[in-house]
């Protein structure tokens, strides 16, 4: 199945994504981790994987040149906003060199399960920067619309929870970068970030 994603122009309202294909997917929930030698380790829901799918097209298209992603922080009536659970370590996705200005970009969902291969478009560059207390996962166009397409494929009915894509700096990234995993989850595994408050840890 092919989404047709339309870049905004506007200040985003005219971006009916998340309407249209995110919300379906069920609950958007996600957490991210950091260690100086495995690296970066992110675990996403479904809807979280199209979300920031969505969020790397709007950086590769030049709305924005970074976007931040935030831990959930709480807020009166015990509800919390931000993209990841509490205790996540924070990251953003930037941009180096010219965006690509395409107004319309094409990302494919499976409707089969396949092995995933880790295609790039061509001239992709990507690197994962240690920043001390959070990451930045730095690409140029081509690798952002590339990571985009990744994403998607996760996010698929057809991707099972548990599947796994292995970012190796020398094949994937720099070879100076971090290594990277991403790791599709079941939302039930994961504290909701979206409006409710996480299970109380056992006593």
């Amino acid at each position: 199945m092919m989404l047709t994603y339309k870049v905004p122009r506007d200040g985003f309202k005219s971006d009916r994504f998340l309407e249209e294909y995110v919300r379906p997917l069920g609950p958007s929930v996600g957490s991210a981790s950091l260690d100086s030698e495995e690296g970066a380790k992110l675990e996403l829901s479904a809807a979280k994987c199209l979300s920031f799918a969505r969020a790397s097209l709007l950086v590769a298209s030049g709305v924005t040149d970074d976007w931040e992603v935030t831990t959930a922080s709480e807020r009166p009536h015990d509800r919390f906003v931000g993209d990841l659970n509490p205790g996540s370590v924070e990251f953003s996705l930037a941009r180096e060199g010219a965006a690509d200005h395409h107004e319309i970009h094409m990302l494919e969902v499976p409707d089969e399960w396949r092995p995933m291969e880790l295609n790039w478009r061509k001239g992709a560059k990507m690197r994962i920067v240690d920043e001390d207390e959070y990451f930045t996962i730095l690409g140029n166009a081509a690798a952002l619309l590339s990571f985009a397409d990744h994403l998607a494929y996760l996010a698929s009915s057809k991707t099972p929870p548990g599947t796994q894509l292995r970012y190796v700096p020398g094949r994937d990234l720099d070879p100076a970068s971090l290594p990277m995993v991403i790791e599709k989850v079941d939302p039930s595994g994961l504290a909701h970030n979206s409006g409710e408050r996480p299970p109380a840890p056992p006593a």
